[in-house]
């Protein structure tokens, strides 16, 4: 059976019916999330079963040896801990080797083919890793790498990462057919003399972000390193995703980018997915979908965004009148699928603090009665 969740929100005379129904349905191909900052390992198996297969990591770049961040021993300085912002002595954090013993759990990759054989939600994890350094010293020199020990401590962290990444990447997709796969973002993107690392992995891409080449939205130049650019992200700007839309989102909306979802961060509200489902819904349709980089819970997100997704949610308003009252304690019976009936107690049919029904359908209201 579905459990049905409902709440009643109010703002002044504007009214809301929530309904959030579990289990998941069918994963929209077209509109989804992706986990923003999702640097928390404890939060993983909440976030998987509610669909989530998209997550960006903040891997940040740790060089103070008077703290005790990284580790004991000497030698376990520098280090990259998860974090977005600046870690601070006292608290535990994360690393990429304890997501990777995560993903290599049986039981978990279990979890995921599981669902996605019986809720057709993908059989996939894809990591964004959005490298946090922040120093005196510029990742490059002209087309080569600096030389600064700063730097070069940093590289080889990454290119560890990578190394590990990329180990057990190959061991889930030889022994379990799973696909476990990363993106390059923040410091680590392939700018100048950056190009070349850490292929085959691909970058994100974000409009007038002074970092990303402009060109490459409508480039795969390999000369240029303008192939690395394979993930449309760029963050909630309504005139961005406008241009974005009017150009039919450059070649990201061509093989071999069309199947890669584009991305969208950070909107923080139901007005601001809206706003920006709708310039998609009307734009040019993009086989890899829409997904938002989020901060709130996926249901949630489920809930904002249902006018344009897969009925994993409904969030219809009802705007009061003399038909439509306001609504005190109530409760919701499923009739069938799309089909409700509210019970409430308030005023109908002229009548003050007696007990209503009222007929709910995807549609809205069909009728309120005493």
């Amino acid at each position: 059976k579905n459990l049905v969740f409902i709440g009643g929100l109010s703002y002044f005379i504007l009214f809301y019916i929530f309904v959030i129904i579990i289990p998941i349905h069918s994963l929209n191909t077209n509109i989804g999330f992706q986990l923003h900052s999702s640097n928390d390992v404890r939060e993983y198996r909440s976030w998987i079963s509610k669909g989530g297969r998209y997550l960006k990591i903040d891997p940040n770049y740790v060089t103070n040896t008077s703290t005790k961040i990284c580790g004991e021993r000497d030698e376990d300085f520098p280090c990259l801990r998860l974090n977005h912002n600046d870690p601070q002595e006292g608290v535990n954090y994360f690393s990429i080797d304890d997501v990777l013993n995560f993903v290599l759990q049986d039981e978990i990759i279990d979890f995921i083919l599981s669902m996605s054989n019986t809720l057709d939600i993908p059989n996939n994890l894809t990591f964004a890793l959005c490298f946090k350094l922040d120093g005196p010293t510029p990742i490059c020199n002209g087309n080569n790498i600096n030389n600064d020990t700063y730097i070069q401590k940093w590289i080889s962290l990454v290119d560890n990462v990578f190394d590990s990444c990329q180990n057990v990447s190959l061991h889930l997709k030889n022994s379990r057919k799973f696909s476990l796969s990363f993106v390059l973002d923040g410091s680590a993107s392939p700018i100048n003399c950056l190009s070349s690392k850490w292929r085959p992995w691909g970058s994100t891409w974000i409009i007038d972000d002074g970092g990303s080449p402009p060109n490459a939205l409508f480039s795969d130049d390999k000369t240029l390193g303008y192939d690395r650019y394979t993930v449309l992200n760029s963050e909630y700007d309504h005139n961005h995703w406008t241009y974005l839309a009017q150009n039919n989102y450059g070649k990201f909306n061509q093989i071999p980018h069309k199947f890669t979802p584009f991305q969208i961060w950070e909107p923080d509200n139901q007005t601001q997915i809206q706003q920006i489902s709708e310039i998609y819904a009307n734009g040019l349709y993009h086989e890899g979908g829409l997904l938002f980089s989020i901060n709130i819970d996926p249901t949630m997100f489920d809930l904002f965004s249902a006018n344009y997704t897969n009925n994993k949610a409904w969030n219809q308003p009802i705007f009061p009148s003399s038909n439509y009252p306001s609504l005190e304690s109530p409760h919701l019976l499923r009739i069938s699928a799309g089909n409700y009936i509210l019970l409430f107690k308030g005023n109908c049919r002229g009548l003050n603090n007696v007990f209503c029904y009222a007929n709910l359908t995807h549609n809205g209201v069909d009728n309120m009665n005493r």
